[in-house]
């Protein structure tokens, strides 16, 4: 069956654990290799069989890092390649593959300590995986420890949901934007209806 990849941290360095799926838990959780460096508050993003790391932080210094490792056939993570940064550091961010690329969206900027608006979106090479560099864009609004989904339909929409503002006030907000499917750029964010609770870091 399928293996559903699980990713657990602490001040510690990440291990990746897998087991396998089908209907219910099949088989023991096994050690995958650690990252390169204690990290946590990353985002996390699957694309073309790799499990990318953005960003984080070991507790008292934000990263701009980001790793991949390959997925072998069983769903077990190969060792970890270091590719482009983030042009700043960040944690409490959420990562979003779509439409080929990845998408570091909000978080917390290192020294500001508050939610920031700007997002990050890159193409990784379909061959080996690595990233040359990352193209800037924003959010509506600063926000950190959101939600974030893509789906595609008659296109591929980017869902920026919950979160915290600058303020820390967690919020129960929906924003949605259209992603152009040539460039991979986001378009003008629309608000949606607000959920019936706040959520955040979920």
């Amino acid at each position: 069956g399928s293996l559903t990849l699980t990713l657990q941290g602490s001040l510690l360095p990440f291990t990746a654990a897998f087991q396998g799926s089908g209907g219910g838990p099949s088989g023991p959780w096994e050690t995958g290799p650690r990252l390169p460096a204690p990290n946590f508050l990353q985002g996390f993003a699957h694309l073309n069989g790799r499990l990318y790391s953005l960003g984080g932080s070991d507790g008292g210094t934000q990263h701009a890092a980001v790793n991949f490792s390959v997925l072998g056939a069983t769903g077990v993570p190969g060792p970890w390649t270091a590719t482009a940064p983030l042009p700043q550091p960040r944690h409490s961010l959420v990562a979003v593959s779509a439409l080929g690329r990845l998408y570091a969206v909000g978080g917390t900027l290192v020294g500001a300590g508050a939610a920031t608006n700007s997002l990050y979106y890159a193409t990784p090479d379909p061959i080996d995986g690595s990233i040359a560099g990352w193209t800037s864009a924003s959010l509506p609004t600063p926000l950190a420890g959101l939600s974030a989904v893509s789906f595609t339909a008659s296109g591929s929409d980017l869902f920026a949901i919950g979160g915290h503002n600058a303020s820390g006030t967690t919020l129960n907000s929906v924003y949605v934007s259209r992603l152009d499917a040539d460039t991979g750029a986001p378009g003008t964010w629309t608000q949606l209806v607000d959920m019936p609770l706040t959520l955040g870091y979920a």
